[in-house]
């Protein structure tokens, strides 16, 4: 059923088709009208007029349908042939022609199929030998299509060997697509790692070594004060306070960092560390070379007297 919606769908296609679109509906429509009336050799007339405008098949097909109408019966089968030729694979729309041009059609397809199927074969093994693979492989798909279609009958088994050969072809020509498409990607990628700048490579961190390396030199010390311990308290001062300071000393010798890994004393700590961070040592080495070190030492502030 034709309603609105789908002729307005119809008529924006046709627009966005451009002019040529619209002129080749018109040719069309007034031939069928022509038909339909009986008019066939105003609708042959009007076709030769349009044949630049139309498809082969629909050029085709309407004037095997006149012809047919004007008892040129030959003329009407030269038609068809013209049809077969130009697109083996057309299927006649029974429900818009007379079943007697469908079953000509149909005969006159039996007939020339396995031509057809030889000639697609031989235009896509052109193209394959000309290395293109895409049009190779479109043309193997059709010869195929046209050596399993249901007209050829019997004619099939002596194109054994053709197809044999089609489906080898068809494998190569799609191997070769591929791998078209994944060098072009790669070309792709390769185009935009090139205009990409690298990002900057981090350079590594440096190791750092502790005792528990025996290849290496621990450092020395060259100044090491620990800081006045003022205890707070009658009690503080005769209490004995032990602790643990962990110290990174870096290639120069200098304290990069301190932690205190285990407390001292609450009013102590923070002065430790303070005074730590202005220590100086003979840095770590490591055949020869200065290194990183993680150096832990035991904090002890003796009772006072």
């Amino acid at each position: 059923m034709i309603t609105v919606t789908t002729v307005a769908l119809a008529l924006t296609t046709m627009l966005a088709q451009g002019p040529a679109a619209i002129s080749a509906a018109d040719d069309l429509s007034a031939v069928k009208d022509l038909y339909a009336s009986a008019s066939f050799e105003e609708a042959l007339t009007r076709l030769a007029g349009a044949e630049d405008r139309l498809s082969k098949e629909q050029t085709e097909q309407y004037r095997a349908l006149c012809l047919l109408g004007l008892g040129r019966t030959d003329e009407a089968q030269s038609s068809l042939e013209r049809m077969v030729a130009a697109k083996p694979l057309y299927a006649i729309p029974e429900s818009d022609v007379s079943p007697r041009l469908v079953a000509m059609y149909r005969e006159v397809r039996k007939r020339m199929l396995p031509g057809a199927a030889r000639d697609l074969y031989a235009k896509a093994k052109a193209d394959f030998d000309a290395k293109q693979y895409a049009s190779a492989a479109a043309q193997f798909r059709d010869m195929l299509a046209v050596v399993n279609d249901s007209d050829m009958g019997d004619r099939a088994a002596g194109l054994a060997d053709l197809k044999m050969l089609g489906e080898g072809f068809l494998k190569l020509a799609d191997g070769e697509v591929v791998s078209a498409a994944r060098a072009a990607q790669a070309a792709a990628a390769a185009r935009a790692a090139a205009v990409t700048p690298a990002a900057p490579v981090a350079p590594a961190a440096p190791l750092i070594y502790t005792a528990e390396d025996k290849s290496v030199v621990p450092p020395v010390d060259i100044e090491r004060r620990l800081p006045m311990w003022n205890p707070p308290t009658v009690m503080a001062r005769t209490t004995e306070y032990r602790g643990i300071l962990e110290l990174l000393i870096d290639e120069r010798g200098n304290v990069e960092a301190a932690n205190i890994r285990k407390p001292v004393a609450p009013t102590y700590d923070p002065i430790l560390l303070m005074a730590a961070k202005s220590w100086k040592f003979q840095p770590a080495t490591r055949n020869g070379a200065p290194v990183k070190f993680r150096k832990t030492i035991d904090i002890l502030l003796a009772p006072r007297r």
